[in-house]
């Protein structure tokens, strides 16, 4: 039970911040996102999961749901928030993208293990990277939160690729939420590659703009 309610937190969360929606009842309770925090404990609880497993997986998960989703429609005041933090060089930035997408990017402070947070310049686009964590938990969490959307909303897999990297070990994956006859839709992306000596073993992101 406290899993599905988790797991709906969490969902809310995305419709929140679908189009600016005014937050939904099920986040009344939920203290507010804290950008930068050194314990997880100021976040709210992970989705489907009661702290069992990997720790680590778990606390990329909440740093995703909160400092990503809960800000894709207001990224202003994500930076704001993240001004606090030192920004990593641009010519370090700019490796992390795979496009010409110019990211500004921190490192985010936990015990938990060694994250990045990544906000576009032009383009409404947040993603949280980790160093290191269980590939296959980070996948697990995934498809359980945007594989399927409460309705009107529709979920759609829009990509899956496998065997990629210079291992073949890597994998991408993309979700669509959308609303009907509503042309702005959430892009949801993970990509994972458990080569131990992978720079980034996981990466989530999410875009909020049109086809």
């Amino acid at each position: 039970m406290k899993n599905h309610r988790r797991l709906s937190v969490c969902l809310a969360l995305l419709i929140a911040a679908m189009h600016a929606w005014p937050q939904t009842p099920a986040l009344a309770d939920q203290p507010a996102p804290s950008v930068g925090s050194k314990h997880p404990d100021s976040f709210p609880p992970a989705c489907g999961s009661e702290g069992t497993g990997d720790v680590r997986a778990t606390t990329f998960l909440m740093l995703y749901v909160n400092i990503c989703l809960g800000h894709i429609a207001k990224l202003d005041e994500l930076r704001a928030k993240l001004a606090a933090l030192p920004r990593l060089p641009p010519e370090i930035a700019a490796k992390l993208s795979t496009s010409s997408i110019e990211l500004d990017v921190w490192p985010v402070p936990d015990p938990h293990g060694h994250f990045l947070v990544a906000v576009g310049r032009h383009k409404s686009i947040c993603a949280v990277y980790a160093r290191r964590v269980d590939t296959e938990q980070v996948k697990a969490h995934f498809e359980q939160l945007v594989s399927k959307a409460p309705q009107p909303v529709i979920s759609t897999e829009r990509s899956r690729s496998k065997g990629l990297g210079a291992t073949g070990k890597g994998e991408t994956v993309f979700y669509k939420w959308s609303l009907p006859n509503v042309p702005r839709a959430h892009y949801f992306g993970l990509s994972t590659n458990p080569d131990p000596d992978a720079d980034i073993q996981a990466h989530f992101s999410v875009t909020l703009g049109t086809e």
